[in-house]
């Protein structure tokens, strides 16, 4: 069963929760259908969004799991192009997944590099930095991204509303 949200309430729906939620999206609207599992091996927490049939799909990373991509969401493997947003909460990254990006090793290694320095950065500072620093933190970390061929945005929350229609 899913749950549906209008695009304007997204923020409040997703501040409810302290685990990874996630599902699918629409222009008006986005259904929540998934719910964190932990990972047995390392405790860390994923959803499994549905690649297979949806193009749009979306998570949201709580404040307490890192408020930023994980390696996996920037690696995700799928079968066809696919949009993913992942809300944070003072923002959403926008990430356009490449179909096959397997055959894409250089970016894959460059993605590592960048994502490692970024990661480890974060974790070290994230508690210590205010939220504009934070942004404009993430910014950098997309544009770094972008210039590597990568398709990365962060926008804040502000930006989102404001926009009416950014995805």
């Amino acid at each position: 069963m899913s749950k549906r949200i209008h695009i304007n309430d997204v923020f409040r729906y997703v501040s409810k929760f302290d685990h990874e939620i996630g599902g699918h999206y629409t222009r008006d609207f986005f259904f929540h259908s998934v719910n964190s599992q932990t990972n047995a091996t390392n405790g860390r927490q994923f959803v499994f969004l549905p690649f297979e049939t949806k193009t749009k799909v979306w998570h949201y990373h709580p404040r307490p799991y890192g408020m930023w991509p994980s390696f996996e969401d920037l690696t995700a493997r799928t079968k066809k192009d696919t949009r993913s947003l992942i809300f944070t909460d003072v923002g959403v990254w926008i990430l356009n997944i490449v179909a096959n990006i397997d055959s894409q090793i250089e970016l894959l290694h460059i993605t590592r590099h960048l994502w490692t320095e970024f990661h480890r950065h974060m974790l070290h500072h994230h508690h210590s930095l205010s939220d504009r620093d934070t942004m404009t933190t993430f910014k950098t970390f997309a544009r770094a991204m972008r210039e590597h061929g990568y398709n990365l945005k962060f926008i804040t929350k502000e930006e989102f509303i404001r926009s009416k229609s950014p995805i």
